[in-house]
């Protein structure tokens, strides 16, 4: 059995919403006496955490502007969720 796709709305018609992403560091140095430090930090993605859709099925059908969910690129359809990241620096 044969199939063909074609599109039928012109590029354009759909538009997705903006995404507005907050991401925060802050980070603090401790000095250890001669040229040795400590850098302590912390990073925080996605701060307002968000889930806007970046990505949706236009192919007519049951899944039509749902968002999408199957191959290689389906972790790019939803923004990743808040990510908190802690992390240490000794310099010398």
């Amino acid at each position: 059995m044969r199939s063909f796709l074609m599109n039928v709305e012109p590029v354009g018609t759909i538009r997705l919403p903006t995404t507005n992403l907050v991401d925060l560091r802050t980070a603090k140095r401790f000095a250890l006496g001669g040229a040795r430090s400590v850098e302590v930090r912390a990073d925080v993605f996605n701060l307002l955490n968000t889930n806007t859709v970046l990505r949706r099925v236009l192919q007519s059908g049951s899944t039509y502007l749902l968002p999408f969910v199957s191959g290689a690129n389906a972790t790019t359809a939803i923004v990743l969720p808040r990510i908190l990241q802690i992390g240490a620096s000794f310099n010398f």
